[in-house]
């Protein structure tokens, strides 16, 4: 199957949104993809997407992909967080991202994250324990060394959990407390 990307630039793409949407209420923007557009992104922060103006366009997003745009710094995600109160997936996969802000807790309609391929390290970041909806959280081959057991209670919905291709060596007994948990993978 052969996918068409879409070639305009991030403010056209809020732009003809905002159109569609005063056209019709029922059209709004609902998934963006904007994989691979580093040149968006040059700074390496998500600033092209933070803007006032866009805020109304975000209400209705319910899936963000951000996939290899080369994205180093999420400073400035609580502004989704308040802008896209339905978000439910987001893909900052491949991106050199080193560690994830606090704010990050604060997307609390998330069932899905993707953060595979990203250079983040140490224990897995405490924000993502906020995320209470999560059912996908897939964090492969990053450099994360710990998980804390005490934590984990906190994600009752979790379904898959991938943090295989890090360097945990130790998996807290705490993991059999994610009851609804259906694919596992460590190696």
């Amino acid at each position: 199957m052969f996918i068409k990307k879409d070639l305009r630039k991030i403010p056209i793409i809020f732009a003809d949104a905002k159109d569609a949407a005063e056209k019709d209420s029922s059209d709004t923007l609902k998934e963006l993809r904007l994989a691979r557009r580093p040149a968006e992104f040059r700074e390496g922060n998500i600033a092209p997407l933070c803007q006032q103006h866009y805020k109304t366009s975000l209400l209705s997003l319910t899936s963000l992909s951000l996939y290899d745009c080369q994205i180093s710094t999420l400073e400035g995600i609580e502004f989704l967080a308040q802008s896209c109160p339905v978000l439910e997936e987001m893909n900052l996969g491949k991106n050199p991202l080193t560690s994830l802000p606090n704010e990050m807790g604060e997307l609390k309609s998330l069932k899905a994250l993707w953060l595979d391929d990203c250079e983040i390290g140490g224990a897995l970041p405490s924000c993502l324990y906020d995320l209470d909806q999560l059912q996908v959280l897939r964090m492969s081959n990053n450099q994360i060394t710990t998980v804390s057991g005490d934590k984990l209670g906190m994600w009752k919905a979790m379904e898959v959990l991938c943090l295989d291709g890090n360097m945990i060596e130790n998996v807290p007994e705490e993991l059999e407390c994610l009851t609804k948990l259906k694919v596992l993978m460590l190696r």
